[in-house]
């Protein structure tokens, strides 16, 4: 049997495939193609309604194949087959659902539909183990779930409450990690910021201490990090860090304090200022990226405006700019969606717009320096590509040799998004 496993959204929803894949080749089953798969597996995402979409008009596909193809087993699994389960459980073609919090019972609930197919599954069922992706870079998760409650996010309903997993466990996964050749680890939680909380004697910081002296590991990053749970004296950690990557994903939403209070983001403009000022005056090489969200129901043109204005003083180096999406279930869903869609797209494309200049500036500082890669393979065109510490993507030409090693690149030519050059 073949299997055809799609995944949507973060990270994390990347992370937890990962776990699935290994659960589906223990059983025996093989990878392959959407069109010759026996068991089809969607790992959704709720954070955004585009997100669903993609999901209903694959199913819309998948319904046709179940009726030129009977045997086919389809599943829903992450936040979706939570938040929109009735919808998916009135669909007769669909076999399962599993929430994400709910991957350690996958074995036993693929056991009896294989069964019905005529597929033996192995005695004793297997252990949930990860089948890790191809690369240089490997995720572990540190935490679940989330506190924080942020008006327009569905996570806290569908993923739970914050629980940090036992930082032993954490620390021999990168140590398995490093001794199967990975050289960087991505720390994986909703807030990892608040890492630990409930767990005597340990937080991020000291986390962050235990990993560095893992040998075999050359560089440590971490997301989501929550501006409000982002302390100076972290920062300070990460300064003395040296596998520590000088990368801050700081997601700002908005650059008004109104809207931030609306938003339930515990911490004002002012506030997030100072930590970006902070981190730029003692680590002035580091990048800084952020998340922002346009057109939330009570943004006012001057609300709008501020997060311009912040943005011109942030000068980030990205920024995954969105329109607000109504999300049912969360505490700004009763205030609608009273912004028009155009005007949400013109906030939206002014910022892109400002976001592209100050990433082509701050990439244009660049130029002419040189850069450490670890480099990851080869892009569609031949050149290596990879990252530097602070995140942004390197290509270059060089050997095959080269994949999966620390390099020096000089930097000749710059874009928004990436740069490019030779080594020196």
């Amino acid at each position: 049997m073949k299997y055809y496993l799609k995944t949507y959204g973060c990270q994390m929803n990347v992370h937890d495939s990962e776990l699935v894949a290994g659960v589906l080749e223990a059983f025996g089953l093989k990878r392959g193609a959407l069109q010759e798969a026996d068991l089809i597996l969607l790992n959704t995402c709720s954070v955004r309604d585009r997100a669903e979409q993609k999901v209903r008009t694959l199913l819309g596909e998948l319904r046709k194949m179940k009726i030129i193809k009977p045997p086919l087993i389809v599943g829903v699994m992450g936040c979706m087959a939570v938040r929109a389960q009735d919808y998916l459980k009135s669909l007769p073609f669909v076999d399962f659902l599993l929430g994400p919090e709910e991957l350690g019972s996958l074995p036993g609930l693929l056991s009896p539909i294989l069964k019905k197919r005529g597929f033996n599954p192995p005695t004793p069922l297997p252990q949930i183990a990860y089948k890790r992706n191809r690369g240089v870079s490997a995720l572990v998760n540190i935490t679940s779930g989330c506190d924080n409650f942020c008006s327009y996010c569905v996570v806290p309903y569908l993923r739970g409450r914050e629980w940090s997993r036992r930082p032993e466990e954490i620390l021999q996964e990168i140590e398995d990690l490093a001794r199967w050749g990975f050289r960087e680890v991505m720390l994986l939680g909703q807030n990892v910021n608040s890492y630990g909380k409930e767990i005597e004697g340990w937080n991020f910081e000291r986390l962050l201490e235990e990993a560095q002296k893992i040998e075999g590991i050359d560089r440590i990053r971490y997301t989501t990090s929550h501006p409000r749970d982002f302390t100076k004296s972290l920062v300070l950690k990460i300064k003395n860090l040296s596998k520590v990557c000088e990368h801050f994903h700081l997601p700002v939403q908005s650059g008004s304090s109104r809207v931030l209070n609306s938003m339930n983001r515990g911490y004002t403009r002012e506030e997030y200022l100072d930590l970006v000022s902070f981190i730029r005056k003692e680590i002035p090489h580091s990048s800084i990226t952020t998340d922002i969200i346009v057109g939330y129901p009570e943004e006012s043109e001057e609300d709008f405006l501020r997060t311009a204005e912040l943005m011109e003083r942030v000068h980030f180096d990205n920024a995954h700019i969105l329109t607000y999406s109504p999300r049912p279930g969360t505490s700004a869903y009763p205030l609608g969606d009273p912004i028009p869609s155009e005007e949400k797209a013109r906030r939206l494309h002014f910022l892109q717009e400002l976001q592209r200049k100050h990433a082509l500036e701050r990439n244009s500082a660049l130029s002419g320096q040189v850069v450490e890669v670890l480099v990851e393979g080869r892009d569609p065109k031949g050149h290596l590509l990879g990252r530097t510490r602070t995140n942004k993507e390197v290509f270059f030409t060089g050997e095959d040799y080269l994949i999966g090693q620390l390099t020096l690149v000089r930097v000749e030519d710059v874009t928004p998004w990436s740069l490019r050059g030779k080594r020196p």
